[in-house]
């Protein structure tokens, strides 16, 4: 509190009135009260002069002279004040010298006396004081001794200032100044209610300029605090800014609480900092003061004041502001500067009563700043503390959780004992805080709180929710504290499994705060109870699991949608991806994973990498069927390796992580097969063996190493070790890989292996082992059994390829009875009647080939006929029973491939019975429109509607092939060319000639096709049949000339062949002539053609009038055929010897043409130039009768006719 300096100006008129009384009566004073006058008169003046000690002797003086005399009382109060003025006051003697006057009520400064005799109790109870202010451990001691003192100087005070209230004329600003220093004693004495009382008619009336406002308004301020009225207080020292007087400091320091009450924690640090750096600069002022003596010669208040500051400890007031300071650095999450300041507060003001406050809260800083074993060090010291022990031992609970929380997450029991610790720590705490005690209960609320999260992590979650929802009925937490113990009331009940519970604290959250800034929380733990019930439906099958499913699905995506930057958003994505996952939503289960940031992907969402590798795999295509499938899938697969590969890294012992090399492995492979030979092919390939042989090496127990081993050896085939990869898959023939769940189907890979082989019978024999060892297993294992049919299919394959039809049939039969109502039934009903058909065809084969043997005797021919007969009529049944079964199965399976594969079968099984085949491929092409079979089903049916002579059916069959897209896999170059060959072959003979020439040149212009010869070629053939030789000679000249196409069998023959008849046509003979030349030469005489080429040749020779020449070739012709190509050698002939006037030899030639050969187009014009010849062998009646046969025979208005007429008419009348 303050140190009062005190002024003598009222003693002057005092004295002054005394001396004008005793100059009043001067004329009748005796001798004695002359001296006794003289005396006083002399210890006054000394007094006013600043001698105190001189005038208290004088004042004794006085008294022991005159203690009688009616001014004795004046003389007493004179001695008081003198003492009290004494460099070293004398407060015990001054407060027995001020008695007298104070309890004077005759006295005329009596209210001054009481005031006086006040402060010299405040003295004395000061005096007490001090030694405990040096030495603390005394201050207990000596406040106990002061105490009776300053409710003393309080009494007096307060006399004083109702007898200056009363006094005439009145004293406002003694009653003021007894007032203030009234409070100070009540402050001093705990009792601020009395205190405010003293002062308050200061402070709201009186004069506001006066001096002793601001200390009025100070103690005002200071007892408002301690009584919890801020407001008021704030008023008042609000009112003392900027705080330069004595008290200012404690004044503000005071501010500065109430600035930290209100939350303002800005201003009270300003206001500390201010406390503490005035404090500093008034001591070092008072130590450069107390340099100079001199200065406080006449001022010995003054001196005790600024040696109090340099000598006494800090005033209360000043560590108070270091401490709260501190403390603010604390409340503003400063805890790394807020440390050291406590920790120094802790040791500098050892004796504070704050010093424990200070340790306590520097343990706060110690676990806020995560150094767990200092904190505990720190906070143990208070842990049996009366008042700060449970505190303590609240945050020794919450340093034991941080341990456990950082604990070797590999060493769960050390983690498990540190939770255990932790919560016996908070357990503790909360016992020992009262929960009747008002003020303790929102603290041990909070120890609650704290003790149900330990328990969350330590799994204890039923009990956890107890605590949570006990908490929540209790309503001691502040609102938002309410609020996040009953949202973690919903979070425990779902992880103790308890989701109704769960769910009914969300609605109760709901209801109870729409707008709470925890709602992303709330609605994210319901989506995570939908998604968990979705999970239980799905776990008993339950139907309702997918709307299940889809409602979870919703719920996760409000979080997403409504709160992006949530922070458990990549939580909610990732929940929102597993939903889509569980209903094979796949493709829109990408975006969500894809969404979570990669530095997320950590801890829970460290799968998130492995699940967008699986959703990568399952959306790729199957196959690569055509250029935009190969590169979705080259995508697909890529992007799920990559996502793979951070997974494993990221991740190299997580529960998925065997699971993702095999899907690692598997990529990889994949990636490699669609790649021709070479350095990526075969890197991808060492990649995916790689991880292969990790996953075996890493984790040999896993599942999953029985899959790793079989598409290792898979690899090692396709690197070309199946030698290599034979023996890795008869590993799985002993322990321990026959127990794999894989083995049966290493066993059908080892038999594929086998036939590719060529050791298809051994192949049969694997799976024969396969069969007796493992199909009893399979039988009892759901997800297993449709392996059986498996086993048997591969059988039967295998089988048929080593040639053991029945054996081959008997296994595909026994497949479709093991694979029930599965799409495997449909493939292996179709090869068991496919079976069936290659032993009708065989045996037909055989009866065939014994009926075609040389004179056969009619007893053995007979039988074989019919034999014959019944196997074919048999191969009928056998396609009725491909198209009924193909029906049966159209219900379940309706575009199987195996039912188009059957109808297709049925077609050429009739053909191969000799029976119409339209019925089936009608259907086949009706039932699968957009199927590969289809296509091939419109080929060869065109081939036969062509034979047929229905041109038409055929082109609209082939144009329909040619335009359709099929689903199964896309038409291969092959067949679209195979097409447009058939379809220009049905245009040409339909004479659209330049139809068909598009037809053909469309192959023709691919470079690479197989079939661009003979594209080539048809389109000479077309040109030529419209008349473009030059064009045709452009197509056929590179068959003659161009070695890659000089040898083309049964195309490059007829080409150059072609090229000498477009030369003919242009009557360029002698090229004609060449190239029929070149033709005989490469060709020979054994060619089909050959005798097409001579008579080529022969008719350029003609041409060139190289006649007998021709005629020996033409003659060439006759002698090698009798058709209808010797019938025109033989016609040339017969024009030729006419041309040389040898008729005789012309008209033989004639006549053999219409005497042996029956075709109009040569017997006709034979017949004409017969009698052509006839006429010139002067025989016209010869020549008539011929003429008049051809009217006769040829076509009314034939050329022929109109020519015979023409004849007839210009012969000679007979």
């Amino acid at each position: 509190m303050r140190r009062t300096v005190y002024h003598r100006g009222w003693f002057v008129g005092l004295l002054s009135a005394g001396m004008l009384v005793l100059v009043n009566d001067g004329q009748s004073q005796n001798p004695a009260d002359a001296q006794a006058e003289q005396l006083l008169q002399a210890a006054r003046k000394a007094y006013n002069e600043g001698n105190a000690s001189f005038a208290a002797d004088r004042f004794r003086e006085y008294l022991q002279k005159f203690g009688g005399h009616k001014e004795a009382v004046a003389a007493r109060y004179g001695l008081g004040l003198a003492l009290l003025d004494l460099p070293e006051p004398d407060y015990a003697r001054a407060l027995e010298a001020l008695q007298g006057a104070a309890q004077d009520s005759n006295f005329p400064q009596r209210g001054h006396a009481l005031y006086y005799a006040g402060i010299a109790r405040r003295g004395m109870g000061q005096k007490e004081l001090h030694p405990g202010l040096r030495n603390p451990a005394e201050l207990a001691q000596r406040q106990q001794a002061a105490l009776p003192h300053f409710t003393e100087a309080a009494r007096l005070f307060a006399q004083a200032a109702e007898v200056l209230g009363k006094s005439q004329p009145p004293a406002p600003d003694w009653v003021a100044r007894a007032r203030c220093d009234q409070a100070e004693m009540e402050l001093l004495l705990g009792r601020p209610q009395e205190a405010r009382k003293a002062v308050e008619p200061l402070v709201t009336g009186g004069d506001t300029k006066a001096a002793w406002r601001p200390l009025a308004l100070y103690y005002h301020g200071a007892a408002c605090f301690l009584l919890g009225e801020t407001a008021q207080a704030a008023r008042s020292l609000d009112a003392l800014a900027p705080f330069e007087q004595p008290f200012g400091l404690h004044a503000r320091y005071l501010r500065g609480r109430i600035h930290l009450i209100d939350g303002e924690l800005a201003e009270a640090h300003v206001a500390f900092q201010a406390v503490l750096s005035g404090y500093d600069k008034r001591k070092a002022e008072a130590l450069e003061l107390l340099k100079q003596p001199d200065r406080f010669r006449t001022q010995p208040w003054e001196k005790a004041h600024w040696q109090a500051l340099a000598q006494l400890p800090p005033p209360d007031y000043v560590p108070g502001a270091a401490f709260y300071d501190a403390c603010i650095l604390y409340e503003t999450g400063k805890f790394a500067d807020a440390l050291p300041k406590l920790q120094a507060f802790a040791k500098d003001y050892a004796q504070s009563p704050l010093r424990d406050e200070a340790l306590l809260r520097a343990g706060f800083c110690q676990v806020q700043l995560k150094q767990w074993e200092e904190a505990q060090r720190t906070l143990q010291l208070l842990a049996n503390h009366p008042q700060l022990g449970p505190q303590a031992q609240f945050w020794i609970g919450k340093a034991r959780l941080g341990l456990a929380l950082a604990a070797n997450p590999n060493n769960p029991n050390d983690r498990n004992a540190k939770l255990q610790a932790a919560i016996a720590a908070l357990r503790d705490a909360v016992q020992r805080t009262p929960a009747a005690d008002a003020p303790a209960r929102s603290l041990r609320a909070q120890m609650m709180l704290e003790l149900a999260d330990a328990l969350v992590y330590a799994q204890q979650h039923r009990e956890a929710a107890a605590l949570y929802d006990q908490l929540v009925n209790e309503k001691v937490l502040p609102p938002h504290k309410l609020q996040e113990a009953l949202e973690r009331s919903a979070t425990a009940w779902h992880l103790a499994g308890d989701l109704a519970a769960s769910d009914a604290r969300i609605t109760a959250f709901l209801q109870q705060y729409p707008q709470s800034p925890l709602l992303p929380w709330v609605l994210f733990r319901s989506a995570e109870n939908a998604y968990r019930k979705a999970e239980q439906l799905a776990q008993q099958n339950n139907p309702a699991a997918s709307q299940a499913f889809q409602d979870a699905g919703r719920k996760y995506e409000e979080v997403v949608s409504k709160y992006p930057e949530f922070e458990k958003a990549a939580r909610a994505r990732l929940g929102l991806a597993l939903c889509r996952i569980a209903l094979k939503q796949y493709e829109e289960a990408l975006p969500a994973l894809e969404a979570i940031p990669a530095p997320a992907r950590t801890q829970e969402l460290i799968v998130v990498s492995y699940l967008l590798a699986d959703c990568h795999l399952r959306t790729a295509p199957e196959k690569a069927e055509d250029a935009l499938a190969d590169n979705m899938l080259r995508e697909k697969l890529t992007a799920a390796a990559a996502q793979l590969e951070t997974f494993v890294a990221a991740a190299p012992k997580a529960e998925q992580t065997p699971d993702a090399l095999l899907k690692l492995g598997l990529c990889y492979k994949r990636l490699a097969a669609g790649l021709p030979a070479g350095n990526e092919r075969n890197d991808l390939l060492n990649k995916g063996r790689a991880a292969l042989e990790r996953l075996l090496r890493e984790f040999p127990q896993s599942a999953v190493s029985g899959a790793a081993l079989l598409e290792r050896a898979k690899i090692m085939a396709l690197q070309g070790d199946k030698g290599g990869a034979i023996n890795t898959l008869r590993q799985f023939s002993g322990d321990p890989w026959q127990r794999s769940p894989v083995a049966p189907l290493a066993f059908i890979n080892l038999a594929t292996l086998l036939r590719e082989q060529n050791q298809a019978a051994q192949a049969a024999d694997v799976l024969r082992q396969a069969r007796e060892r493992f199909e009893g297993p399979l039988s009892s294992d759901p997800a297993r059994r449709d392996w059986i049919a498996l086993l048997r299919y591969h059988q039967g394959i295998a089988w048929e390829e080593a040639g053991k039809l029945a054996e081959a049939r008997v296994a595909f039969e026994q497949a479709v009875q093991a694979a029930g109502n599965h799409p495997l039934a449909v493939d292996a009903s179709y090869k068991a009647l496919a079976t069936a058909v290659a032993e009708k065809r065989r045996r037909l084969e055989e009866l065939r080939k014994n009926r075609a043997q040389p004179n056969l005797p009619p007893d053995q021919a007979g039988p074989l006929d019919s034999q014959i007969k019944t196997v074919l009529a048999e191969l009928t049944q056998l396609a009725r029973d491909l198209e009924s079964k193909a029906e049966q199965y159209r219900a379940g399976f309706p575009q199987h491939p195996g039912r188009a594969r059957m109808l297709y079968e049925a077609a050429w099984t009739r053909r191969w019975a000799e029976v119409d085949p339209a019925p089936a491929y009608t259907r086949l092409i009706a039932e699968f429109p957009q199927h590969s079979l289809a296509v091939e089903a419109r080929l060869e049916w065109s081939e036969l509607l062509a034979e047929a002579g229905k041109l038409d059916d055929a082109i609209q069959h082939l144009r329909a092939a040619l335009d359709v897209e099929t689903t199964d896999r896309p038409v291969s170059p092959d067949t679209t060319e195979r097409l447009r060959l058939r379809l220009g072959a049905v245009l040409f003979d339909k004479r659209d000639y330049a139809a068909a020439q598009n037809q053909w040149d469309a192959v023709a212009a691919q470079e690479k096709s197989p079939y661009r010869p003979i594209a080539l070629y048809r389109s000479g053939e077309a040109l030529l049949a419209q008349g473009k030789a030059e064009e045709a000679i452009k197509r056929l000249l590179p068959f003659r000339d161009q070695p890659p196409l000089q040898n083309i069998a049964g195309v490059s023959d007829r080409a150059v062949l072609r090229l000498g008849h477009a030369y003919g046509q242009l009557q360029q003979w002698d090229p004609a002539r060449q190239t029929f030349e070149q033709w005989l030469q490469r060709f020979g005489n054994n060619n089909r053609w050959s005798v097409d080429a001579r008579y080529g040749l022969a008719w350029a020779l003609q041409n060139l009038n190289r006649l007998d020449e021709a005629v020996g070739h033409y003659q060439q012709v006759i002698q090698q055929t009798t058709d209808d190509r010797a019938a025109k050698a033989r016609l040339q002939i017969g024009a030729i010897r006419a041309r040389q006037g040898r008729w005789a030899e012309a008209g033989k030639e004639f006549q053999m043409v219409y005497y042996a050969y029956d075709l109009p187009d040569l017997k006709f014009p034979a017949l004409l130039e017969h009698a052509r010849v006839l006429v010139e062998e002067k025989k016209p009646a010869d020549a008539a009768k011929l003429l008049e046969r051809v009217l006769q025979e040829a076509p009314k208005d034939s050329p022929w006719s109109n020519l015979a007429r023409e004849r007839l008419g210009k012969l000679p009348k007979q």
